[in-house]
């Protein structure tokens, strides 16, 4: 077995320990288990209490991330072996400052889940890990550039001259007339006394005038 491939399996013991067990393990009896483990190699033991430490350090959010993917799995029904496996894998591909290839990293966890789960686990512990790799390529947001404000002073406007417009009037509604009672300065009750009216004088009519025989005038001598 590769160097790596150990310390990760050492890694993983750690992880199942201070995941069933309540009290954690003094930082002595972390560094003794792992010398005992991996033979005092100082490189695994370094890579081993890196991974270990690492975990536990992001474990909140290494846990949202798993709980985000695993839609209808919560973590405490997971198997044991197989929730620290996903961690460890976790951790190795979103906050592992040394960046190594994703392959490498999924079929080791696949081949841990092989050896300390159930027949299911290995298809169960790929089919997650694909997902969170995929997130480690995802374009990271960009905060935007703040704008300086800009004081821009307004244009002066030319008052427009206002035309006059001619306002029609409103109509005159006439007053209502009062009616006004006037008193008659007619007496009318009193009787109008009767004048007597003298006939005019009767002028005789003319009579027809009788002939009369005229003399003739002789002229005088002279």
């Amino acid at each position: 077995m590769l160097r790596r491939s150990r310390a990760r399996e050492v890694a993983l013991q750690l992880l199942f320990q201070a995941d069933q067990n309540k009290k954690p393990m003094s930082p002595a009896a972390v560094k003794k288990f792992l010398k005992d483990r991996l033979l005092g190699d100082e490189p695994s033991i370094a890579f081993a209490t890196s991974l270990f430490a690492g975990v536990l350090e992001h474990r909140a959010a290494i846990d949202q991330t798993l709980v985000a993917t695993a839609t209808n799995w919560r973590l405490p029904r997971m198997l044991p072996s197989d929730r620290n496996i996903l961690r460890l894998a976790t951790f190795e591909l979103l906050h592992r400052k040394e960046v190594e290839a994703v392959p490498v990293i999924l079929n080791e966890a696949i081949e841990l889940a092989k050896r300390f789960g159930t027949v299911d686990s290995a298809s169960f512990v790929n089919g997650i890990l694909d997902q969170i790799s995929k997130q480690r390529f995802a374009p990271k947001p960009v905060a935007p550039t703040p704008v300086e404000a800009v004081v821009v002073a307004p244009t002066p406007v030319e008052a427009k001259p206002i035309e006059a417009v001619e306002v029609e009037p409103p109509p005159v509604v006439p007053k209502p007339i009062e009616a006004v009672a006037v008193e008659s300065t007619l007496d009318i009750a009193k009787p109008i006394e009767a004048v007597e009216v003298e006939p005019p004088p009767v002028v005789p009519k003319p009579t027809e005038a009788d002939p009369v025989e005229t003399t003739p005038v002789e002229p005088a001598a002279s």
